[in-house]
């Protein structure tokens, strides 16, 4: 008996096993642009900063010339309403919601949010209130 197709049928779970351990999580990404959009509704500036991906944060914080928790919430994007759809591809998602756009990335092993308050523009990038680099 050969042990070749066992190793075949091994490696193919383990490979199996490994992209699923890689698949972006979808519904992290939307849990996390709701928790930030949470976190401005009650004012908690604090805590939405701490949910900015670390270039974000560092930008905001230049561009404002202030601190974020403070900043942010002057600054805050309109509250967001429901999540109708969400795209992760890879390290970066879209969570897209009745009154805002958000975009997040992976950075401390979960989603942060890279740019909130994000709108379409016809035949250019969106246009975000708060974004990184």
């Amino acid at each position: 008996m050969s042990r070749y197709p066992l190793v075949v049928v091994v490696m193919a779970a383990l490979a199996a096993a490994g992209c699923g351990s890689v698949r972006p999580d979808a519904d992290a990404a939307s849990q996390t642009a709701l928790t930030f959009h949470t976190a401005l509704s009650n004012g908690d500036g604090s805590g939405a900063c701490a949910m900015l991906a670390p270039s974000t944060l560092a930008q905001f914080e230049k561009t404002t010339k202030a601190p974020c928790a403070v900043e942010i919430i002057e600054e805050s994007p309109p509250a967001a309403g429901a999540v109708s759809d969400v795209r992760a591809y890879g390290r970066a998602a879209q969570v897209r919601m009745d009154a805002d756009t958000v975009f997040l990335t992976t950075a401390g092993g979960g989603w942060k949010v890279a740019a909130a308050g994000c709108r379409p523009q016809p035949d250019e990038p969106y246009d975000c209130a708060i974004e990184g680099p």
